[in-house]
């Protein structure tokens, strides 16, 4: 059995350089495990503040170009995104109830 190869093997620096060279911006890229978004970004200061789930380290490059054109603020559609994010939907932790708080008392 052949593995499969991942463009950037999980490599958060390896990633955030590629989208730097692609998007010709500085970015600051924080990797998450939210459940509801998978994509934030912001500028701040000429940097381009990016949260991607860590969904988006296993991407291939033509979702992650038509991620740079999204992040270039580019208004086309972005349907191989939104492909690549229902196919994933397993990486996607399930959420965790709220937890209840106990209010314990002594005899």
């Amino acid at each position: 059995m052949q593995q499969l190869r991942l463009p950037f093997g999980h490599n958060k620096d390896a990633l955030r350089t590629y989208l730097e060279k692609v998007i010709c911006k500085p970015v600051s890229l924080t990797i998450t495990d939210n459940i509801t978004s998978m994509i934030s970004c912001r500028s701040s200061g000429g940097t381009l503040l990016l949260r991607l789930h860590r969904m988006f380290l296993t991407a291939g490059f033509d979702v992650l170009d038509e991620l740079a054109l999204y992040l270039k603020r580019d208004k086309r559609k972005t349907p191989l995104i939104r492909v690549f994010i229902n196919d994933n939907g397993h990486q996607v932790r399930e959420g965790v109830g709220r937890s209840i708080p106990l209010v314990l008392r002594g005899i």
